[in-house]
């Protein structure tokens, strides 16, 4: 809320989100595999 309180544009956000959290979650998601039966 911070940058776009700023005035960050959407795109501006979103670029800064990818850099910082890019190199720790390289699949953009972020989730557990399903559970096995």
């Amino acid at each position: 809320m911070q940058m776009y309180n700023s005035g960050a544009s959407v795109r501006d956000i979103r670029a800064a989100n990818e850099k910082k959290w890019s190199g720790t979650y390289p699949t953009h998601t972020p989730t557990a595999p399903a559970p096995t039966k």
